[in-house]
């Protein structure tokens, strides 16, 4: 059984079943029968997964419960960078924290047996890109990781102008619900009032981050950096560098239960190049994972897998160490400790519809879809379901 309320209800149509609006939620004092929620103005649902899939899809005001895909708005494809979907996924204690394309940050925060659903619209948004989404510990903060998105303005396929974006770093502070700009000391080579925009930002192999530059207009350039940690300035590197540093890892180097499910998943694509992105509260950004066919030096088409990858200290989730990995049809492999890895699969997209991200919070796993017509994007959202996993397997 799926408990499902709205606090902020859409206006009704034929195609979005009614939902209860929620109970108004006891005050602290009170003897109150179920957790109580902070920052309530921006809680838009709460929900207990179950065994059967609720659906959202990004509507024009942000995240919508639907029946399922099937019924997601119809709308004209947009070229990614302009489209709405979920952009990043970050996995840290105590919740899963969402980066949606030209609209925000949504925030998973569980409790025991259902979870709160934060939607966090940042209005700047509309008229940029996400480029990553990463987590940072700022000076004097002991520690504490922010979830980060960094932002650029598309002039490739929207065609905008008026240069790179005044905050290019909007960030949650570790636990929060407001977003904040943030200063990146490492970012501060980049001369962006001459026209440049990093575009691109991944943590190299060697724990260093490295990111890409563009000046856009009539004289189009690239400059590539390295920065040993976010709180130091970049230095100039190459682009050879810059590209082997963020080569994937071979996925013999992935702890061993992730090495488990990365081993099944290429037994299902008959030893076919893989590529896996997986997120994790031990990683700072999504690392990626390499396995099945090596192209011996020629380039190689690869198979985007999403996934997660729990050690075995995480507290408040699955007992770890816990992995899983998902394919775009939905097919899905997990491990739990030192069992063997076990195929299973989530509910069926319908045609022309992908999984593209995974993450798990709680009780709850979440799966981010899209509709893809080439680099363009139709309808998108994400899927909640309880994780419990016997009930994907197959057989």
């Amino acid at each position: 059984m799926v408990f499902f309320a709205f606090l902020c209800l859409c206006s009704a149509c034929s195609r979005r079943g009614a939902v209860p609006e929620a109970a108004p939620q006891a005050a602290p004092e009170e003897d109150a029968s179920g957790p109580v929620y902070p920052a309530a103005d921006k809680l838009f649902a709460v929900v207990r997964p179950g065994d059967s899939p609720v659906w959202f899809e990004f509507g024009p005001e942000g995240p919508a419960h639907i029946a399922s895909p099937e019924e997601a708005a119809p709308g004209p494809f947009r070229p990614w960078t302009d489209a709405r979907f979920a952009a990043g996924m970050s996995l840290g204690p105590g919740r899963l924290v969402m980066a949606v394309n030209r609209y925000g940050f949504l925030v998973w925060a569980p409790q025991t047996t259902e979870a709160a659903l934060y939607r966090l619209p940042e209005p700047a948004w509309d008229g940029l890109t996400v480029a990553a989404l990463f987590r940072y510990s700022p000076a004097g903060n002991g520690g504490k990781a922010w979830d980060a998105a960094l932002l650029y303005r598309d002039d490739v396929f929207s065609g905008a102008d008026g240069g790179p974006p005044g905050e290019p770093v909007r960030a949650l502070p570790s636990g929060g619900f407001e977003a904040e700009a943030l200063d990146i000391p490492a970012f501060a080579p980049i001369p962006g009032r001459e026209g440049w925009d990093i575009k691109s930002l991944r943590q190299g192999r060697d724990g260093a981050w490295y990111f890409r530059a563009v000046r856009g207009g009539g004289n189009p350039a690239s400059v590539y950096y390295r920065a040993a940690e976010f709180g130091s300035a970049g230095d100039s590197v190459g682009p050879g560098v810059f590209r082997n540093a963020v080569s994937p890892y071979n996925y013999e180097e992935a702890p061993s239960v992730l090495r488990a499910v990365l081993e099944e998943a290429a037994s299902l694509e008959g030893g076919k190049a893989l590529l896996a992105a997986i997120v994790s509260p031990g990683y700072d950004a999504p690392r990626y994972f390499a396995a099945g066919k090596d192209g011996g030096g020629e380039a190689v088409s690869f198979t985007e897998l999403s996934g997660f990858y729990l050690p075995p200290e995480f507290p408040g989730g699955e007992p770890g160490p816990f992995a899983a990995a998902l394919f775009p049809d939905g097919r899905l492999v997990y491990a739990a400790g030192e069992g063997g890895a076990i195929r299973a699969a989530l509910p069926a997209l319908p045609e022309g519809f992908v999984y593209t991200r995974l993450g798990v919070a709680g009780t709850a796993l979440l799966a981010a879809w899209e509709e893809q017509l080439e680099w363009n994007i139709g309808a998108a959202g994400f899927m909640v379901i309880k994780s419990r996993w016997e009930h994907f397997d197959l057989e």
